[in-house]
């Protein structure tokens, strides 16, 4: 999920794999280098919430009068490995 910060000239890109949050990059240039290999991941319930409510958020109507200021957008990286998955 990429989310854009213009009035900060900040982007900030996080990685989610299988509903796990398991990186935050600070730019598109982060993404070159990063593999998930040796990350280790466990499944946390809050970090899902946020996830669900970023994505839920983005669904909303261009035309609302609450509309995000920043929106999100969804990309699909290179092939980065999977993380070690920690079962809780």
């Amino acid at each position: 999920m990429v989310k854009r910060n213009p009035e900060r000239d900040r982007t900030d890109i996080l990685i989610v794999y299988n509903w796990m949050h398991v990186a935050k990059l600070q730019g598109y240039d982060e993404l070159e280098d990063l593999s998930l290999d040796s990350r280790a991941v466990s499944f946390d319930l809050d970090s899902c919430k946020l996830i669900v409510k970023a994505l839920m958020a983005r669904k909303m109507v261009h035309n609302h009068e609450h509309q995000q200021k920043h929106p999100l957008e969804i990309i699909e990286p290179n092939a980065v490995g999977s993380p070690g998955v920690l079962m809780p």
